[in-house]
């Protein structure tokens, strides 16, 4: 019998996204309101990270909550 090395396990706490680094002022709202029905959730994703600084977990989990906000 071999000694298996142990593997530190994650905690859910670990598995929380982090919080933007700022949020999204009206404007900048609506702008990836405009990217999610024109180009796509990608774009939108995208923009999204590039106005707030998000992580892509955040900013994914964000911009779907708002599609489905939308009714999209």
């Amino acid at each position: 019998h071999q000694d298996v090395p142990s593997f530190p396990t994650r905690r859910s706490s670990d598995l929380l996204p982090a919080a933007p680094q700022r949020p999204l002022t009206y404007s900048e709202r609506d702008e990836v309101i405009r990217a999610l029905h024109g180009t796509g959730e990608i774009a939108a994703i995208k923009r999204y990270r590039e106005l707030t600084g998000a992580d892509l977990q955040t900013a994914t989990m964000t911009v779907r909550a708002m599609k489905r906000e939308l009714g999209s």
